[in-house]
């Protein structure tokens, strides 16, 4: 054990190595009947921060033995899904398309059939509501599906335009659908992928950055935003809880700008019909200032910086890679500063692991995947699980294949019989390391990740100053403890402790006394005594203010 103690230094804020933090005093005491010093803008958002869940609905659970997901399969699960104490499902795109993985949208307002189509999917969102669990879904704004009818009729138009040679006519009416996608005169200087469509011995380009089957959207068009607010609007009056948006980065590659101002004015439509709408956007940059940047468009951000998608300074990964528990907390405050400050208050940053874009996170250490579980989905807002990552499922692209559908393969709920499986896709089967027990068998099992899942998220659910507080970094660079001293309703409410490490170690700095310890999510012999929290291999310790 490393028994290392420093004079007392209470730290109100960022270290002054990050900016930002207060003088601190060698003889201050923790006073618990002061307010703590302003860490950021207070968090004034109306979304439940409850944990998100996202489902790859063709690769959940089959209820019907076609061998692809439905709403029914989920239906039957959401039990399973109430006892992780999720808050939210975001599934996967639920519209027609002719892909397995639905990016490429054919028509907004119906529902895939082989699914469950629109019954089906009004069935699962009062299924869940049932259950205290929102629905999320996965809203494609950036492009929809080269066989849409939006995308034909818009072609047609613009094509017919274009051979009569009225485009500057039909430029000048907002309202003509030719105006919906970005078809492009010179691709050359457009600065973006074209692909292109040729008739009559025309040739009509458009922009496809993602797929030759996915055009893009004009969303510098108010015609264009006013019907996908329409869209937004048709679903919230269903009663989902709200929607992931896919490809921010990409809405306008040429400006952040203009990409931050469309968010805003979605983030704004979504909750001025409903307060409490569950918002969240996908751009995709290992820059954390972009990131945090994209916050003043109030609409959260997932956190790609310090996902396993990146494995960097700050991320529970890194940590247990060196050893440190420190740059996890100061990344924790800092980026929750951000956020807060650059959204007024109605954005905090969303940590993940991984998602449907990434290789699985997997570890051959249970401990070690425990201490990566506790670290990000104990953070403030709304951290999203990826299913299956609670049993350690596997998924890795290979560079023979190039396909991403070994990151979205079949979730194992049974180790025996074949109910559990849905069919893979593209060719890929399942890698022969694949987990062997399944969800419903590790959840109920003691010591296992995912009964572990379930703790962590009970204790999350059980301390509403984790989910909706903020935290302020707690130590110095030396540490090897991740300290954040959590602030709720402006006083101090306790002290995060994460050993991200295979040796046990004790607090640097001398912690207030008085504290009470909470060892629910301990892994071996915490202790604190005198000031000093002395933490297990892989452990969290959370220390309660009296």
């Amino acid at each position: 054990m490393k028994n290392k103690y420093l004079t007392f230094f209470l730290l109100s804020g960022l270290l002054a190595s990050c900016g930002g933090g207060e003088e601190s005093s060698e003889s201050e005491d923790l006073s618990y009947e002061d307010s703590a010093p302003s860490l950021s803008v207070p968090y004034s958002g109306k979304c439940e921060n409850k944990p998100v869940y996202e489902i790859l609905v063709y690769s959940f659970a089959d209820s019907n033995g076609d061998g692809i997901g439905d709403f029914q399969g989920i239906i039957d699960h959401l039990d399973y899904l109430a006892s992780l104490n999720v808050g939210y499902l975001w599934l996967s795109p639920l519209h027609p398309s002719g892909t397995y993985h639905h990016y490429d949208v054919e028509d907004y307002y119906d529902i895939d059939a082989t699914y469950g189509g629109m019954a089906g999917f009004e069935s699962l969102i009062e299924a869940a509501k049932n259950k205290g669990i929102g629905i999320v879904m996965d809203m494609v704004f950036n492009h929809a599906s080269i066989e849409s009818n939006w995308f034909k009729e818009s072609y047609e138009s613009y094509f017919s335009h274009k051979r009569s040679g009225t485009l500057d006519e039909m430029r000048a009416d907002p309202s003509d659908i030719g105006n919906d996608f970005r078809f492009i005169e010179d691709p050359a200087s457009s600065g973006t992928k074209c692909e292109n469509i040729q008739k009559d011995g025309i040739t009509v380009f458009y922009e496809a950055n993602f797929d030759r089957r996915m055009p893009e959207f004009d969303l510098s068009s108010a015609v264009v935003i006013k019907k996908q607010q329409d869209i937004l609007k048709f679903y919230l009056d269903k009663g989902v809880a709200g929607f992931r948006f896919d490809g921010c980065r990409y809405f306008f590659q040429e400006s952040l700008q203009k990409s931050v101002g469309y968010m805003d004015e979605m983030a704004n439509y979504c909750r001025s019909i409903k307060e409490d709408v569950f918002l969240v956007g996908e751009y995709w940059d290992g820059v954390g200032q972009s990131i945090y940047s994209q916050a003043t468009s109030k609409m959260p951000i997932f956190n790609f910086p310090v996902s396993a998608a990146a494995n960097t300074i700050g991320s529970p990964m890194y940590s247990i890679r060196s050893g440190l528990g420190y740059p996890f907390a100061q990344t924790a405050y800092k980026a929750q500063k951000d956020a807060l400050t650059k959204s007024d208050g109605l954005v905090y940053p969303v940590y993940f692991l991984n998602n449907h874009d990434v290789d699985r996170y997997s570890t051959a250490k249970l401990d070690e995947a425990k201490a990566v579980a506790a670290g990000y989905l104990l953070t403030p807002g709304t951290p999203t699980m990826y299913y299956g990552e609670e049993i350690m499922l596997k998924g890795k692209r290979l560079s023979s294949d190039g396909t991403d559908a070994r990151r979205r393969l079949p979730m194992r709920w049974t180790s025996t019989g074949d109910t559990y499986r849905c069919q893979t896709f593209d060719g890929v089967s399942e890698p022969e390391n694949q987990v062997t027990t399944g969800a419903l068998e590790e959840i109920v099992k003691e010591g296992s990740l995912a009964h572990y899942y379930k703790k962590v998220l009970a204790f999350r659910a059980e301390h509403a100053e984790i989910r909706n507080g903020q935290f302020a970094t707690f130590g110095d660079d030396r540490d090897d403890l991740a300290i954040n001293r959590v602030v709720y309703q402006g006083k101090t409410a306790g002290f995060l402790i994460h050993n991200f490490d295979y040796d046990e170690h004790s607090s640097l700095v001398r912690l207030p006394e008085g504290l009470i310890p909470d060892t629910t999510l301990s892994l071996g012999t915490d202790t604190y005594e005198n000031g000093v929290a002395t933490v297990s291999p892989f452990s969290t310790l959370y220390l309660k203010a009296a």
